[in-house]
C-alpha cells in the first residue's frame, strides 16, 4: 500500500508540460510511460519502497513477538522472560544491523538509478 500510495503520488506530481513534449514528439503510450511518467516518478517510488521496507522489518519483528517460536523477535521476548540480557542484546543488534544494511542496499540502488538527479547528497 505504502509503493502504491508514493508511486500513485510521484506521477501525479509530473510535470504536465513533460507529457506535453513526450506527445508533441509524436512519442505513443508506450514511449510516455517507460521514458517520461516512469523516470520521473522513481525518486517516489523509491522512496515507498525505503518505506515499506522498514515496516516489513517492524511488522516482523512484532509478529515474531506475539506469535512465534523462532526468529530474532522470539528470540528477544524469551531472552527478557528468562533475564538473558546478552541475548536479548545480540538479538536487538542483530535487528539493526539487518535493517541498515537493507536500507544502505535500497540506498544504492537509488544512486545507480538515478544518477540523472542532481539533488543534495549530504556533507
Amino acid at each position: 500500500m505504502v509503493i502504491y500510495i508514493n508511486t500513485f503520488q510521484g506521477i501525479r506530481a509530473i510535470d504536465l508540460k513533460l507529457v506535453e513534449v513526450a506527445k508533441a514528439f509524436n512519442k505513443n503510450k508506450k514511449n510516455v510511460l517507460f521514458k517520461v511518467i516512469l523516470p520521473a516518478a522513481t525518486p517516489n517510488i523509491l522512496i515507498g519502497m525505503r518505506v515499506a521496507l522498514d515496516l516489513a522489518w517492524i511488522l516482523l519483528i512484532a509478529s515474531e513477538l506475539i506469535a512465534s517460536s523462532k526468529g530474532l523477535g522470539w528470540l528477544i521476548w524469551d531472552s527478557r522472560n528468562f533475564s538473558r540480557a546478552d541475548d536479548m542484546i545480540v538479538g536487538m543488534l542483530a535487528i539493526g544491523i539487518l535493517g541498515f544494511f537493507t536500507n544502505r542496499l535500497l540506498a544504492l540502488l537509488e544512486r545507480k538509478l538515478l544518477v540523472w538527479r542532481n539533488s543534495f547528497q549530504g556533507e
